[in-house]
């Protein structure tokens, strides 16, 4: 292959992907319900089916870079799920989203568990505990399943899809825990579980 032949072989092609991403206080160091998710998709992993976990603020224009050059080379179209949490959705899946639609790469399914906004300026931060404004959906996504609760501060915030686009917020369910909690909330392992098949491992059931 040509030093300037950027398109994966299909035999190297990754084809599928699974995009955990924490929210601002989740660290690897931990087992939370966004972790678990992440575990429970591993049963999917395989060469050409990549489950990650990301923390928030990771590298997000290194990855869609990424899943840009090891597209398969036919279409150009892997499947690109994220299942995120708090300011993982805010931050991290915005700007993954954001990342990906200027490399012309579509996100099939957004699962969004209590999706807290975050601004680029410091000083502005402090929006994240007003329940508004509103986070906007970046306009290459398909499908949203979100959750929300309004319990407990910071709560989550309203989603808004991207003028003129086609995104289809399929669920946005309320919660009956605080922010704390959601992401180990039933309803948010059900959106996983719709969108990828798998079934989220949650240890108050384990042996029952």
């Amino acid at each position: 292959m040509s030093s300037l032949d950027h398109t994966c072989p299909l035999t190297y092609a990754i084809t599928d992907w699974h995009i955990c991403i924490s929210g601002f206080r989740q660290h690897e160091g931990e087992l939370s319900g966004l972790h678990r998710v992440w575990l429970s998709l591993l049963d999917l992993s395989m060469p050409r089916c990549q489950v990650l976990l990301r923390e928030w603020d990771s590298d997000w224009r290194g990855l869609a870079e990424l899943i840009w050059l090891t597209r398969p080379e036919l279409d150009g179209q892997p499947l690109v799920n994220i299942y995120a949490y708090s300011w993982g959705v805010g931050h991290g899946f915005v700007n993954l989203a954001r990342e990906l639609g200027r490399r012309g790469i579509t996100v099939d399914n957004a699962v969004l568990c209590d999706p807290i906004y975050h601004s680029r300026l410091l000083s502005m931060r402090w929006l994240a505990y007003t329940g508004w404004p509103a986070i906007t959906i970046p306009a290459n996504v398909r499908t949203v399943w979100g959750t929300h609760q309004r319990v407990s501060s910071p709560c989550g915030h309203p989603l808004k899809v991207s003028s003129g686009a086609s995104t289809d917020i399929r669920e946005n369910l309320q919660l009956s825990c605080g922010h704390r909690w959601a992401d180990e909330s039933s309803f948010f392992r059900m959106q996983v579980r719709k969108v990828s098949g798998v079934k989220v491992w949650n240890p108050k059931r384990e042996g029952a």
